[in-house]
């Protein structure tokens, strides 16, 4: 049985790959060496998995590279607007980043191109003698990352990789990664991405060649499409303390610069007669939403179950079992999804739900006009308010008739979410055999 290193760094990936079908099926067909931050006791126990906590820290190499030398001298995405954001609220009174920047201005754009770093990141990359001892005890036939190198865990392993000569594969990267932290992407040799238009921008922006990526549909959406007794809505509400003869709100958080916009809006729409829940985002805690605990109608809850210390600071949950039944519930049952402009959005249409995103605040975030986002504004699947008043009519109006603007949200949804079998796990398995044999 040949082995496969798999790599994740961060929670959420740990819940799709982790307590999903994704690691028993890769399991049953390879032996796994599975490296975690974290290589705790809550893990499933599979015969051919092996946990192993993993040992370096983030240092000054990583720091170097991410915070100042990749986002101030790489100017290929310059004209990305999530790039362009992102210079913007860090524009401050760092000499050495401004420094870099007035270099990087002087210079043709393509002058420091992504490849130039990490060329010197392959040949400076710390502790290269801890991955050739995993690889000398282990064998790997490939090493397998959630991301494309946007942690210095999963970036630390790409790049062992190509010093060692394995195949690396990034196999659970996001919505927005390849075109929102481009600068941050170490490629590995192959990509596994949701839809074509993830690949697009794997072959367009990152270079890659059509043979080399791969679509596998949703991971994180198997579960959705799953058949299984949900019970009823008058169930749902009832076990949530919420009153089945109200409508309901769904009220998705996010760690915005605004830190009480969403409390606002919680206030506003308690004036209307309906529940709301509210779901705090994995990197907030309950305790920032402590005033609503005894209000009537008002039900706030965690994004999964904790695996952190609330003192801590970091993504908090993780999802298991029931945690996504809950979430299909949540999505099924509920009557309308506000959120600030995240992949809940996208969760939500899958479900014909309707969705009003955020456009307004004492700190504006302009994900919405962020190449990946855009495509639902303009397609008219979400509603975009602009400020109480207009949140307000569109809450009133989907209440009122939820068809409205259902063509959109089925349009958008075919067109994001290209395979809805609940087997986007096992394609993405599938594929590995194809590196592999290459």
């Amino acid at each position: 049985m040949k082995t496969v290193f798999l790599f994740i760094y961060h929670r959420g990936c740990i819940s799709d790959l982790l307590r999903g079908d994704y690691l028993k099926y890769l399991s049953s067909k390879y032996r796994v060496i599975v490296f975690l931050t974290d290589a705790g006791n809550t893990y499933p126990v599979l015969v051919n998995v092996t946990y192993i906590q993993f040992p370096l820290q983030l240092g000054k190499f990583w720091y170097i590279f991410d915070s100042y030398l990749r986002p101030y001298l790489i100017r290929r995405f310059d004209y990305l607007p999530g790039v362009q954001f992102r210079y913007a609220i860090y524009q401050g009174t760092d000499r050495l980043k401004n420094f870099l920047r007035r270099i990087a201005l002087m210079l043709p754009r393509n002058f420091f191109a992504p490849r130039f770093f990490l060329a010197l990141e392959r040949i400076f990359v710390p502790d290269f003698k801890l991955f050739k001892f995993f690889f000398k005890n282990y064998r790997p036939s490939l090493v397998v990352t959630a991301t494309p190198g946007l942690s210095f865990m999963e970036a630390w392993a790409i790049l062992g990789a190509k010093k060692t000569g394995l195949p690396s594969v990034a196999i659970n990267f996001s919505w927005d990664n390849l075109i929102t932290y481009p600068r941050s992407v170490r490629p590995p040799d192959y990509l596994i991405c949701w839809n074509e238009i993830i690949k697009k921008e794997a072959l367009d922006l990152h270079g890659y060649r059509p043979e080399n990526v791969f679509v596998s549909g949703i991971l994180r959406y198997d579960h959705f499409f799953k058949e299984g007794d949900l019970g009823t809505r008058e169930e749902f509400l009832i076990s949530k303390n919420l009153d089945p003869g109200q409508k309901t709100i769904l009220v998705a958080t996010s760690t915005d610069p605004d830190p009480d916009l969403y409390k606002r809006i919680i206030r506003l729409l308690q004036k209307l007669k309906v529940n709301i829940l509210v779901r705090i985002h994995p990197l907030e805690r309950l305790t920032d939403y402590q005033e609503f605990e005894s209000n009537k109608n008002v039900r706030v809850e965690l994004a999964g179950t904790v695996r952190q210390d609330d003192s801590k600071k970091g993504w908090q949950v993780e999802m298991g079992e029931e945690d996504r039944v809950n979430v299909k519930k949540i999505f099924k049952f509920c009557d309308l999804n506000i959120n600030r402009s995240s992949t809940i959005s996208l969760d939500s249409l899958i479900f014909d739900m309707p969705v009003i995103n955020l456009d307004f605040g004492t700190s504006q975030v302009p994900i919405v006009t962020f190449p990946h986002y855009w495509p639902l504004i303009e397609a008219g699947a979400v509603r975009l308010a602009h400020n109480e008043e207009e949140l307000i009519k569109f809450a009133m109006m989907y209440l009122d008739d939820s068809s409205v603007d259902s063509r959109e949200r089925q349009k958008i949804v075919a067109k994001l979410v290209p395979f809805r079998d609940g087997l986007a796990y096992k394609r993405n398995v599938d594929f590995l055999a194809e590196i592999i044999k290459k």
